[in-house]
């Protein structure tokens, strides 16, 4: 065991000032200069680890022109004891205490920063944030540039030196290869999923360390609404960063969307996403990058430069798929054309609500295509699903209707829509559901999934009284609506038609 007075590569140790996995780090103090600097030790004990970590910090070694960069820390050449493995490193910021010598001073890592913020009554601003993470980009895109990967980035492992986060701790790194083990922190770890989709381990580590930094929880919280927001609350925040939270939880998304030409090609590009405001075009799509949908010079310039604004689908928009099948295949279809916002939409286009903030295209897509439904039509900004059967020529089936900016994969309205005689009704209301889950089940607790169940078949069950009705509702920042038709053809037959819609607004 280490003892405070013990001299290792020339420095003195003072105390211990932090420990994790196999090793612990030490205040210690040059002899001959007297400068105050942290040395990390690892055990003989662990020999398998010990071995690990001195090829990493050689590797890093040996490519240390490379990464010439405050953002990436500097680590003196390991020394090889008897008891274990030595080396030395800046020693960070501090809190605690004002001196690194009062036993009340620890080094100022990320995660230290987010708790010690708990307290105050605001969070950081969004503009601090990104600013940091930007950093830790740069400092990534180096090591990916060298041809390394760091393989454990999370807030414990961000120091700050002067104010500026620090990419630390290079005990895992390794070569960038497609054979890459997986290690690391759970939560900050890239899921097998991932890693087998060509995915970049650090993406994965940084996007979760960002939603970490915006929200102060744990990865295992991403994606869920009510995490989405600082620890002190959405009301916290202006409406102005209420509006940029939701574009960088957006950010979040794409840097870990489970297909691969969704991602961002490089950590550059993420960066450059951070830089952009809410009303800048994308600046880092290219061939490598495919948009769902269509490339962005098919985009009106009037979507592109304003990515909030939204044109609400027609009924008649989410119908047109069912008849089109229904009539021997879809070979030409003639772009669906949307209504006009109203002028007071576009006043307030900039507003709160310009998407489905607990949803993405690329969730949609995944749970469409699990369940089954044939996607039809495919353009910019649209997309129509089908699962269809036809009855004596009638067309019969569920219809789904995705509208969406291309820019950013934000959702503005989605509709899906039954359309059932007696015969056809058991098969279509399973349809329905699975169209419905798309958007709602699997993103909502089961509690919240019941009440919205009920309050889309209520509707459906009132048709025993009136041929049609209609209800509405607000559902975390997005309006609900559900409504049923029943049309008589004739005395002894009649067809149902039932749909849901969740739109950015009402």
């Amino acid at each position: 065991m280490l003892q405070p007075g013990e001299i290792l590569n020339g420095y003195r140790l003072i105390r211990p000032i932090g420990a994790g996995g196999f090793g612990e780090v030490w205040l210690c103090q040059s002899v001959p200069l007297g400068e105050l600097r942290a040395l990390k030790f690892i055990h003989a004990t662990n020999a398998g680890q010990l071995q690990k970590e001195f090829a990493a910090v050689c590797r890093f070694q040996s490519a240390a022109e490379q990464l010439q960069s405050p953002a990436i820390i500097s680590v003196q050449p390991p020394i090889l004891h008897a008891a274990g493995m030595a080396y030395v490193m800046p020693l960070a910021d501090g809190f605690g205490a004002g001196e690194a010598s009062d036993p009340q001073w620890r080094p100022l890592t990320l995660s230290a920063r987010l708790e010690l913020r708990r307290a105050e009554p605001l969070w950081f601003p969004s503009e601090d944030l990104c600013g940091w993470l930007i950093t830790i980009l740069d400092a990534l895109q180096l090591l990916s540039n060298a041809g390394l990967v760091h393989r454990d980035v999370k807030p414990d492992n961000i120091l700050f030196f002067n104010g500026t986060p620090c990419l630390a701790d290079m005990g895992l790194l390794g070569a960038d290869s497609a054979q890459l083990t997986r290690r690391g922190t759970p939560g900050y770890l890239a899921p097998s999923w991932f890693l087998e989709s060509a995915g970049h381990p650090d993406m994965y580590g940084v996007a979760t360390t960002f939603y970490t930094m915006l929200t102060g929880n744990s990865p295992d919280k991403m994606g869920r609404a009510a995490y989405r927001w600082p620890p002190q609350g959405e009301a916290t925040l202006s409406p102005e960063e209420r509006i940029e939270w939701l574009r960088l939880h957006r950010i979040i998304r794409r840097a870990v969307d489970d297909r691969p030409a969704e991602r961002f090609i490089d950590f550059s590009a993420f960066a450059r996403s951070l830089k952009q405001s809410g009303e800048d075009p994308p600046q880092d799509y290219d061939a490598a990058e495919p948009l769902v949908g269509a490339p962005m010079h098919h985009l009106p310039m009037d979507l592109v430069q304003n990515t909030v604004r939204r044109k609400r689908l027609t009924r008649r928009a989410a119908l047109l798929s069912l008849p089109l099948l229904a009539l021997g295949g879809y070979a030409v279809h003639k772009k669906v054309q949307s209504e006009e916002v109203t002028k007071d939409a576009q006043s307030a286009a900039s507003g709160l609500g310009s998407e489905i903030p607990w949803i993405s295209v690329s969730m949609v897509l995944a749970s469409l295509t699990n369940c089954g439904f044939k996607q039809i039509v495919n353009e910019p900004g649209l997309m129509l699903f089908s699962k269809t059967m036809t009855a004596e020529d009638i067309p019969q089936g569920v219809s789904v209707a995705l509208h969406y900016d291309p820019a950013s994969n934000a959702v503005w309205t989605y509709r899906c829509l039954s359309i059932s005689n007696n015969e056809t009704l058991k098969f279509n209301n399973k349809a329905f559901r699975e169209g419905i889950a798309s958007i709602c089940a699997i993103f909502v607790s089961d509690k919240e999934w019941d009440e919205i169940r009920e309050f889309i078949y209520r509707p459906k069950n009132a048709m025993k009284e009136v041929q049609f009705k209609s209800e509405t509702m607000l559902f975390r920042d997005a309006h609900l609506s559900a409504d049923c038709e029943l049309f008589f053809e004739s005395n002894d037959s009649s067809t149902l038609q039932h749909a849901f819609a969740v739109s950015s607004r009402a």
